[in-house]
């Protein structure tokens, strides 16, 4: 019996061993729950900063998309604009007279009679589609420039072929473009100049 009841002791402490270790490993397992836990909400943030990353890198592609098909656009809005102005010149420096009222078919036929020297065979064979000054520039005492809208594309490169008729008067002709194109040329102009 006392064999029995030191076995049973030798249980006893064997069982406070194993409830001690038990304890410890509790302990342990709460530890790795919650460094698990942590672990996942990190997971899941890195998941959610890639997709972001993702997104931010498609955005970005998305814009320089749109950035490129926008300047083409402009191009080819550009060009547009030139040739339904390829018919259009402007005049300048015709006198502006109080009673003109919008008159100012009679100025360009005189300009195109008198200065350019356009044969009045010609001169009556031209139709304008609409002709007016330009609205008035603020402070300018030079007269408003004429704008003139030629029926037929070669009606416009008759009246330019005798362009040169113009030299030593301070009347002027030139194409009407769009304000792009007349910036471009600007910049343009001091280079041709100087090759010149």
């Amino acid at each position: 019996m006392n064999a029995k009841l030191d076995k049973l002791l030798g249980l006893f402490s064997e069982m406070e061993d194993l409830k001690m270790r038990l304890t410890v490993v509790e302990s342990e397992n709460k530890s790795l729950k919650e460094a698990m836990k942590f672990t996942n909400e990190d997971l899941e943030e890195v998941k959610t900063s890639t997709s972001i990353g993702a997104i931010t890198t498609k955005n970005t592609g998305d814009i320089k998309s749109l950035e490129r098909n926008s300047l083409s656009f402009k191009r080819r809005n550009i060009k547009l604009e030139t040739y339904t102005r390829r018919e259009n010149k402007k005049i300048f420096n015709i006198e502006e007279n109080e009673g003109e009222n919008g008159n100012t078919e009679l100025l360009i036929c005189n300009l195109l009679r008198e200065k350019m020297n356009i044969p009045k065979e010609d001169e009556e064979c031209l139709r304008f589609e609409r002709n007016h000054r330009i609205k008035p520039r603020r402070s300018s005492l030079k007269p408003r420039p004429i704008f003139v809208k030629f029926s037929h594309y070669q009606d416009k490169e008759l009246v330019w072929s005798f362009v040169k008729n113009l030299k030593g008067t301070n009347n002027g002709i030139a194409n009407d473009f769009p304000k792009e194109i007349e910036e471009i040329q600007l910049k343009l102009y001091p280079v041709l100049n100087k090759a010149k």
